[in-house]
């Protein structure tokens, strides 16, 4: 096998580059990069030229010299070994892809979400998350390579079916993990902050942590004890004030357990509710959203929809708090610094990312550009929006020349505003305000 700029991108992810020298792994960030959109940045720039030149003579000098890899074909090696079973405060990376890949069975996928699942798990290889030495590296290599020949395919959607075999062997590793019974309770304890409305589930929920308190093998060295402690202490104090606040409600308050399940009129228009606070233009096209809003923007390319979300994200960022804007369409290449220089998007509160980072904290709104090109399904974006109801997400789609966008209206079921940019006028709907066309 011979990388050249044209076929790199598709054939370096069968390369493990934690077996190779550290500058390969560093040169192999920078070559996707260059080679990405037809080659671009390779094409535009002499120095980028030579230095991948010498890269690839490098790299291919290196694997001429190693053995051949392994065929596909091969069987797993792991299906002769026990899965190590037991309680983990946090999944391990090689069962979470593993548990990813057998999602995917009996389901159809576009092929950019098959890429996209593929490179998150190379990776997780190059970063040396996954190891050589994991018990559960055949599994990995050839769930890798199931991948690769999936993404090579000259289709756009495609319907997975994993052998049944394999399968059982992974189902048997991805059940060898369950999380931590202590630290379970404490995910869910965490899901019910800022909700209305929660009594059934933290009444679930007391008696579950309950139960394990009273469980002989939780002992106070335990390392969660003490936390299991204190919620098992906040829910009884919530359970006893949400009964009593069926019969008064404060009106500014939206802390957990603080709403009752009927309230009057009266009640409901003397309560303050948290907003972002938008002003001018913004506040013209979407209203003022609550704190942990959702949007979609769509348009034609060359519509001007990303210059619009990065002029918007400038603002949430100079006036209401840390905000990201992952541009999956562009990626860190000449045409995303023009943009940000032509809008003046330099506040130190806006970050940028080519690719969805693997933590959020910390944020408050996040842009991604844009959800076509970066595969995602409206399964991630739900997931997204459960599991940080405090960020506002903004999510930028691709449309067709009729007008339409991959996933149709299950998309605009799952935001509060929808937008649609056009060259001449904005078009905007949603919860906060009325409908609004504003010419550009």
């Amino acid at each position: 096998m011979t990388l050249t700029p044209t076929n790199y991108t598709d054939l370096s992810c069968q390369i493990d580059f934690s077996a190779l020298p550290q500058t390969f792994t560093k040169g192999h960030d920078l070559a996707l990069n260059a080679f990405k959109d037809q080659q671009a940045a390779y094409k535009a720039n002499t120095t980028v030229k030579a230095v991948m030149d010498h890269y690839l003579k490098e790299l291919n000098a290196v694997l001429s010299k190693q053995k051949k890899p392994r065929k596909a074909s091969i069987k797993p090696k792991s299906k002769l070994l026990k899965p190590i079973i037991g309680q983990v405060p946090k999944i391990s990376e090689e069962v979470s892809f593993i548990r990813r890949f057998l999602w995917l069975d009996g389901k159809v996928r576009s092929k950019k979400s098959i890429e996209t699942l593929l490179f998150s798990l190379q990776k997780a290889i190059i970063e040396r998350r996954i190891r050589k030495s994991s018990p559960y590296a055949a599994e990995i290599k050839d769930i890798q390579s199931s991948l690769y020949e999936l993404a090579l395919l000259n289709v756009e959607e495609i319907e997975i079916s994993i052998d049944p075999k394999r399968k059982q062997n992974y189902c048997d590793i991805a059940r060898s993990q369950q999380i931590n019974d202590a630290v379970r309770l404490l995910k869910q304890y965490i899901l019910l902050q800022g909700k209305d409305r929660v009594e059934d589930k933290a009444r679930r929920l007391q008696v579950k942590v309950k139960t394990l308190i009273e469980n002989p093998a939780f002992i106070k060295n335990n390392p969660f004890y003490a936390s299991i402690q204190k919620i098992s202490k906040e829910l009884s104090f919530y359970l006893e004030h949400s009964d009593e606040a069926n019969s008064v409600v404060s009106p500014t308050t939206q802390e957990l357990g603080k709403l009752p399940e009927v309230i009057s009129s009266q009640q409901l228009l003397a309560m303050e509710f948290e907003t972002i606070g938008l002003r001018g233009k913004w506040q013209e096209l979407i209203g003022d959203p609550s704190v942990g809003f959702s949007m979609m923007v769509f348009g034609q390319p060359k519509s001007g929809k990303s210059t619009l979300m990065m002029e918007f994200a400038q603002y949430l960022a100079v006036h209401h708090g840390k905000t990201l804007y992952v541009a999956i369409e562009e990626g860190f290449g000449y045409t995303l610094k023009d943009k940000i220089q032509r809008v003046g998007a330099n506040s130190s509160n806006l970050s940028f990312a080519a690719n969805m980072p693997l933590t959020l904290a910390g944020l408050d709104f996040v842009f991604i550009d844009s959800i076509s090109r970066g595969g995602l399904e409206i399964e991630d974006l739900i997931k997204l929006q459960e599991d940080h109801p405090k960020i506002g997400f903004i999510y930028i789609f691709h449309t067709t020349k009729d007008g339409r966008f991959r996933g149709g209206n299950h998309y605009a079921h799952e935001v509060d505003v929808i937008v649609e940019v056009s060259p001449e006028e904005i078009k905007a709907s949603g919860r906060f305000g009325p409908a609004i066309t504003l010419i550009r």
